[in-house]
C-alpha cells in the first residue's frame, strides 16, 4: 500500500520561535511560583533562577526544533553562551533603551510603549538567533549569474501586525497596477525623448549637478515621486509601495560588454549578485528572457524567495540601452538552505515582498557607463500607531539596499571586464 502524504501544514520558523517563547514564559512562571512557595529563597534569587530556566528551555527547543541545529554553527556550549549574551543584552538593555525613547522622548503612554518594545525586541531576539546564535557558517553562497533588486523595506514590517499577511487584497493589487501604469507612462516618455535619456536629465534644476556628482564617483539614491504621489514609501489600501532610484558610474566599462554580461546571467562572463542564491534561464527571446532567481535578503531578518521574472531589453542607440524586469512569481521560502526547505502557501506569506519591478538604463559616456536603476516594490502596510517609528527604518534600509546593489554591480562588471582582458587573444567592444 503506498504511503499517504500528510497535507497538514508544518509550523514555520517564526511560528516555532513564538511557540517556544510562550513555553518559556510558562516555564519561568512555574519555576518562580515553585521556588517562592516551596523554598526559603529570596524572591530576586528565585526570579534569576526562573529566568535562567526559561532561557535554557528556549535554547533547547530552538536548538532541536526551531533551527534544528544546522551543522557548522560551532559547539553547543558556544551557542549556549551566544544565546545567553543575546538574551541579556536585548531583553534587559533593549527594554530600558526603548522605553526611554518611547516614553521619555516621544511621550508615548507607558503601556503602548511597552507593547511596541516587546514586539521590536521579539523581532530582535529572532534576528539575533537566526543571524548569530544558530546561523550556519557554511550558509549557501550565490552561484554565478543574475541581477536583482530586493529592497529590504518590506522586511521591517514584521515588527508590527499579524504573523502572516497572506496575499494582497484586490484593492491593494489595483492600487499597485494604477501606480505602475503611471510610472511606466512617465518612463516611456523619457526613453522616447530622443535628446535626454537618464531620469536625472529631466530635472532642469538638478540634472546637470547630479550628473557631475555621479561622474565623480558618487552613488546617488533618491526616493521617486510619480503621478502626484509623495516621494518615498506610499501608503495604498492594505499595503505600501516603495519607489526608489539610484545611479552609479562604472569607469572603464563598455556598453556592449556590459549588456552582454547582463543578458547572459548564467554564462561564463556573467556577474554575481550577492542576493541571488540560484539562477536559471527558463526561456529566451530575441529581446529578452524569462529568468528564475532564488533570492535572499539578510537585513533585519533572513527571508528568501523563489521568483520568476520577465525581462525585456531595448537598444536605443549606440550609446544607450534600457531593460525592464517584472516579477511574475514571488513565493516566500521557509528553512532556505536546509533539507526542510519548502515554498510557503499563499496564506503563510509574511507580506514582505508582494510585487517587484525594476527599470534599468545604461548610457555610455566618455570614460565608462552610467547605470540607472529604478525600483518599485509592494509590501504589506504598517499598522496604525507604528508608522512614526517604523517608516524611517523602512526607508533607510531601502536606501542602503539600492546603493549596495549598484556598488556591487559596478564592482562585478569591472571584475568581469578585467578577467576578459587577461584572456589571451580576448577582444572587447
Amino acid at each position: 500500500m503506498p504511503l499517504r502524504t500528510s497535507t497538514r501544514r508544518q509550523p514555520t520558523k517564526v511560528e516555532r520561535f513564538v511557540l517556544v517563547g510562550l513555553g518559556g514564559f510558562l516555564v519561568q512562571t512555574a519555576v518562580l511560583a515553585a521556588l517562592t512557595e516551596l523554598t526559603p529563597l529570596h524572591y530576586l534569587v528565585a526570579t534569576a533562577l526562573a529566568v535562567e530556566a526559561a532561557v535554557l528551555h528556549n535554547f533547547v527547543w530552538h536548538e532541536r526544533w526551531t533551527w534544528r541545529t544546522p551543522s557548522g554553527t560551532g559547539g553547543a556550549w558556544q551557542r549556549v553562551l551566544r544565546f545567553h549574551a543575546a538574551t541579556a543584552l536585548l531583553s534587559v538593555l533593549g527594554n530600558l533603551g526603548l522605553m526611554w525613547i518611547f516614553t521619555g522622548l516621544l511621550r508615548w503612554p507607558a503601556l503602548v510603549a511597552n507593547l511596541v518594545a516587546v514586539v521590536l525586541l521579539s523581532l530582535a531576539n529572532f534576528r539575533a538567533a537566526d543571524r548569530w546564535v544558530f546561523r550556519a557558517r557554511r550558509f549557501v553562497t550565490a552561484p554565478n549569474g543574475g541581477r536583482s533588486v530586493v529592497t529590504a523595506a518590506g522586511l521591517l514590517l514584521v515588527v508590527a501586525g499579524p504573523a502572516f499577511a497572506g496575499p494582497p487584497s484586490a484593492e491593494t493589487v489595483a492600487a499597485w497596477n494604477t501606480y505602475v501604469a503611471a510610472a511606466e507612462r512617465r518612463i516611456d516618455r523619457e526613453l522616447n525623448d530622443g535628446r535626454r535619456f537618464l531620469a536625472m536629465d529631466f530635472d532642469a534644476a538638478r540634472g546637470s549637478r547630479d550628473r557631475r556628482r555621479v561622474l565623480r564617483g558618487e552613488v546617488l539614491v533618491e526616493q521617486v515621486e510619480t503621478g502626484g504621489s509623495d516621494a518615498g514609501s506610499i501608503d495604498v489600501p492594505g499595503g505600501m509601495i516603495h519607489h526608489w532610484r539610484g545611479y552609479v558610474f562604472i569607469p572603464g566599462a563598455r556598453l556592449n560588454a556590459l549588456l552582454s554580461n547582463i543578458r547572459d546571467p548564467t554564462g561564463g562572463r556573467s556577474v554575481q549578485q550577492e542576493d541571488v542564491l540560484e539562477t536559471r534561464v527558463l526561456s529566451r527571446q530575441a529581446d529578452g528572457l524569462r529568468l528564475f532567481l532564488k533570492l535572499q535578503r539578510r537585513s533585519l531578518v533572513s527571508v528568501a524567495y523563489n521568483t520568476e521574472h520577465d525581462v525585456r531589453y531595448r537598444r536605443h542607440s549606440d550609446s544607450r540601452a534600457s531593460s525592464r524586469s517584472v516579477a511574475t512569481k514571488i513565493v516566500e521560502l521557509d528553512d532556505v538552505g536546509l533539507p526542510s526547505e519548502r515554498e510557503r502557501a499563499a496564506d503563510e506569506d509574511h507580506g514582505f515582498l508582494w510585487r517587484m519591478n525594476s527599470y534599468w538604463r545604461y548610457e555610455a559616456v566618455p570614460g565608462g557607463v552610467i547605470v540607472e536603476l529604478e525600483s518599485l516594490t509592494l509590501s504589506r502596510g504598517l499598522p496604525w500607531g507604528t508608522r512614526t517609528v517604523i517608516r524611517p527604518l523602512v526607508e533607510r534600509v531601502a536606501n542602503e539596499s539600492i546603493e549596495r546593489t549598484l556598488v556591487k554591480l559596478g564592482q562585478r562588471i569591472r571584475l568581469a571586464d578585467a578577467r576578459t582582458e587577461r584572456r589571451p587573444g580576448a577582444t572587447t567592444s
